[in-house]
């Protein structure tokens, strides 16, 4: 096995305000990618609205 590239971490976010226009909910979003791996997601809607 031969380890030629360094190797990175990766976050990615996101959240979508009110986005859910019957609920008035958000939505936020994050990915953890090793190099081009796929390591962890996930996906929650906001619970409730104030």
């Amino acid at each position: 096995y031969s380890f030629t590239s360094p190797t990175q971490l990766y976050c990615w976010n996101d959240a979508n305000y009110a986005g859910n226009i019957d609920a008035h909910k958000s939505t936020s979003l994050y990915l953890f990618y090793l190099n081009s791996f796929l390591l962890s997601w996930h996906s929650k809607k906001q619970a409730m609205v104030v």
